[in-house]
């Protein structure tokens, strides 16, 4: 693996992004804040997640809940809306209140997710308690649901193409 990114910058990934062409298979490493419930919550505000996926860019999300469908053997008449929060400005980078962040559909975890509170490392069972039931999207009337997500840009800690690393963000010392 070609372990030098091509890119370190947000910006310059950004760029890579919209010009990228055709649907690509990338792996991710995030940080992202867990969303909970602040009523009681002594951690509310205060953990964060680190999770790899494996997930696609640039892909016909409407296709690929079709051809879920089909292999579930229901009817393939799925037809995806347009976004409600965000300007999909294409098909990777969705820009909402001055932020902008990269859609994906997962394909898979490759790492089960860390969770870390005041930096350590704390167990789900700690506060499963106050986050909220996972809903999925019922539009799709499917058995096994195809998942959009979106990162913020600024949440993405490295992305892989292939044996590429394509970006990693710089480490700054607190």
């Amino acid at each position: 693996m070609n372990t030098q990114p091509l890119y370190t910058t947000q910006s310059d990934l950004i760029n890579f992004l919209k010009s990228f062409n055709g649907a690509g298979e990338v792996l991710l490493t995030t940080v992202t804040e867990v969303p909970m419930r602040k009523t009681g919550n002594p951690y509310y505000g205060d953990v964060l997640k680190v999770q790899a996926i494996r997930a696609l860019i640039n892909a016909d999300y409407e296709h690929r809940v079709n051809q879920q469908r089909r292999l579930e053997t229901k009817v393939d008449d799925f037809q995806a809306e347009n976004l409600r929060w965000g300007e999909c400005h294409d098909n990777i980078v969705v820009k909402h209140d001055g932020r902008l962040y990269i859609k994906t559909i997962e394909l898979k975890k490759e790492t089960q997710p860390q969770y870390l509170h005041n930096q350590q490392q704390i167990p789900l069972s700690t506060i499963a308690p106050w986050m909220p039931e996972y809903r999925g999207s019922p539009k799709q009337r499917l058995d096994n649901e195809v998942k959009v997500r979106t990162f913020k840009i600024e949440n993405i800690i490295s992305m892989v193409i292939g044996n590429q690393v394509v970006y990693e963000k710089p480490v700054t010392l607190q």
